[in-house]
């Protein structure tokens, strides 16, 4: 399957790079790409159409990723929070990609692509279980704005107060609206 998203993407990074910006993340990217007419064609429920959001940018990213580095010897650099256009010696210790990296693999396999709602719970579920208890839970209370002392009921309270503020049925950031459901599931259960 051809990724829609690639014209757009290497726009936006050759433009990011022409800027003289030090990068963008991933969630800046999403962004600029929401208006996209790929993202009108995916899943109805948001936590599945996040996931498709998701894939379709990182998939893209990986594939320009390989296309960049053979076509025109730059290295697109890819983490969640980061992504940076390099020139060879732009501080760049890598001369090649990573290939065997699991994350590169689980995006450039478009089967992952068509995750059930089970499916995707059963990643986020094993994404947080990779942060460990207290990693996990200085995570959610950083995303919520909590200190490391806040009650249960200070929890509920900012969780109502946030969910009000980014759901996407009242013109809020379904992607902040998720990521702020998710950390206060963590909360609550820990």
């Amino acid at each position: 399957m051809r990724n829609p998203l690639l014209p757009s993407l290497l726009g936006l990074l050759h433009q990011q790079r022409s800027d003289g910006a030090e990068g963008v993340s991933a969630h800046q990217l999403l962004v600029r790409l929401a208006e996209h007419p790929a993202f009108s064609e995916l899943a109805p429920t948001p936590q599945l159409q996040l996931f498709q959001k998701n894939f379709l940018l990182m998939n893209g990213l990986y594939q320009l990723q390989s296309r960049l580095w053979q076509e025109e010897q730059l290295f697109l650099s890819i983490s969640v929070l980061h992504i940076e256009l390099l020139s060879p010696g732009q501080g760049l210790g890598q001369t090649r990609l990573d290939e065997a990296s699991a994350l590169r693999e689980y995006y450039l396999d478009w089967e992952n692509f068509g995750q059930t709602e089970g499916g995707v719970e059963k990643l986020l579920d094993s994404f947080w279980t990779l942060f460990g208890g207290s990693e996990q839970r200085q995570t959610a209370l950083k995303l919520l704005g909590l200190d490391q002392d806040v009650t249960e009921q200070q929890i509920k309270k900012r969780y109502r107060v946030l969910a009000a503020r980014y759901h996407p049925d009242k013109g809020g950031d379904e992607i902040r609206f998720i990521e702020i459901r998710q950390a206060y599931e963590t909360l609550i259960k820990s």
